[in-house]
């Protein structure tokens, strides 16, 4: 999704990252984004929820062309992390080096992160303290209307219960 002819000398601007993202998987980037500002119209407060939550997602910072290059091929076209062989400053880590407290939701209908991704990289974790809190949505989750928060008394729950 890169351009090849992007130098790892270059500045890359964030947006080309999200719109990048946005080819590659346009239900979760676009088309779920449209559908809750839809959803949200007849809702003053989820579509101001929407508005803030899409200003936030534009909020982007300019990155090393060097750090762009490195994050798609080290991450997600070789998964290194997932599979235990990321170098950080000489240091080989992964999931097992995690020995943290874990939650992950998952919308059992994504593509980009499925509940096939997610679930080997909570088993290769060294905590027993790892949880997964799947949502069955045949759309991406909506962050801006009352019934989308269906989790949301569950993460709430699990954050208290770390602190």
């Amino acid at each position: 999704m890169i351009p090849p002819d992007q130098s790892e000398a270059d500045i890359i601007p964030g947006s080309l990252l999200s719109h990048a993202s946005a080819f590659a998987a346009p239900d979760t980037f676009v088309w779920s984004r449209l559908m809750d500002a839809a959803m949200s119209i007849d809702d003053l407060r989820a579509l101001d929820v929407h508005a803030r939550v899409a200003r936030w997602a534009l909020d982007e910072a300019p990155l090393p062309g060097r750090l762009v290059h490195q994050i798609a091929e080290w991450l997600y076209r070789e998964n290194q992390f997932c599979r235990g062989t990321l170098t950080v400053l000489g240091r080989t880590i992964g999931p097992s080096c995690l020995d943290v407290p874990t939650l992950a939701t998952v919308n059992t209908a994504d593509k980009v992160a499925p509940l096939a991704s997610i679930e080997p990289l909570l088993d290769a974790l060294p905590t027993k303290d790892a949880s997964l809190i799947k949502n069955p949505g045949e759309t991406a989750l909506h962050c801006s209307t009352s019934e989308s928060l269906q989790d949301g008394p569950s993460i709430i729950a699990w954050l208290a219960a770390h602190r």
